[in-house]
């Protein structure tokens, strides 16, 4: 940006005047110094008001280029490691002094109470979406928070499950899908993840997700399938979530529960599924489950 206000000003007269850009004649010699009627040779002496006319554009064209630049740059890689550097550094003196006496708590032991499976999308903070202190969640993210059902092939996903149920010892599950989802729309369009084979290899674990939808709902606009899409996408990975031989045993016993949910991104709002009603309702008319009872499927959309 600099440059190019000092190329500006270089080859204006004022900045030939003060010698920045030499002009030559067609023999490539410098023409001699005009001296007309006895006048001061302005074109080496400039004046102050030649200053001010032609530093006034290039004033101009730099703030112009300024804004241009600050409209369609990024971030370096360093100011983006930069920005998450000074994010700690806020944390270590706002966030972590204040809880240090829970953190050092938390050295010694984990013991949440709540698994929470969701998206691995940047728009959803579980912790900010539920008010919830550090030690309260274990999180398992993914892209389409999917759950594969049990099989010979183990996962990171299955892992982590039986760690929070069997070792951990969690007393609820939640599943939470999101509105808007790039998974299911990825889902719904196969076309879109054809240059992901890993991408279009991990739905497949949501099937049966878009065979319902493709049968039950062919007749929706786009952006209402995609939404049903999300909801009966919890509502197979919480019967995925079943086949799991830890959330069987402790399904058995009683003293496990498990949730699925929506997040709306641009209102905020969570939706649970009433098994009992069969609909996805506002979580202020949720009624926590005093058993589990088998998942309905739900014939109309609430969201």
């Amino acid at each position: 940006l600099t440059s190019l206000a000092t190329q500006f000003k270089n080859t204006s007269n004022y900045g030939r005047a003060a010698g920045g850009v030499k002009t030559l004649d067609a023999g490539g010699k410098e023409p001699p110094t005009p001296s007309a009627r006895g006048t001061t040779n302005r074109m080496t002496r400039p004046t102050e008001s030649d200053k001010a006319r032609w530093e006034e554009p290039v004033k101009y064209a730099t703030a112009c280029f300024s804004g241009f630049f600050r409209g369609v740059s990024t971030p370096t890689g360093g100011q983006r490691v930069q920005k998450l550097i000074q994010g700690i550094h806020q944390f270590r003196e706002q966030d972590f002094r204040p809880l240090q006496g829970l953190f050092e708590q938390l050295a010694q032991g984990q013991s949440p109470e709540t698994l929470f499976i969701t998206c691995s999308d940047s728009r959803i903070d579980p912790s900010l979406l539920t008010r919830s202190k550090p030690g309260d969640l274990f999180i398992l993210r993914n892209a389409g928070n999917i759950v594969p059902p049990h099989s010979s092939v183990s996962g990171g996903e299955g892992a982590t499950i039986e760690f929070a149920v069997a070792a951990l010892g969690v007393k609820d599950i939640i599943i939470c899908g999101h509105s808007h989802c790039g998974a299911m729309n990825g889902l719904l369009h196969p076309e879109l993840v054809a240059t992901l084979p890993a991408v279009a290899s991990w739905l497949s674990h949501a099937e049966a997700t878009r065979r319902i939808v493709r049968d039950n709902y062919g007749h929706l606009e786009e952006a209402r399938l995609l939404t049903t899409a999300v909801e009966e996408n919890v509502l197979v990975q919480l019967e995925n979530l079943r086949t799991l031989p830890s959330v069987a045993s402790r399904l058995a016993k009683g003293d496990l529960h498990l949730h699925g949910w929506v997040y709306k991104i641009e209102t905020g709002e969570v939706f649970a599924y009433d098994a009992m009603g069969g609909q996805f309702v506002p979580l202020a008319s949720y009624h926590y489950p005093t058993s589990e009872t088998p998942l309905r499927r739900r014939t109309s959309a609430a969201i």
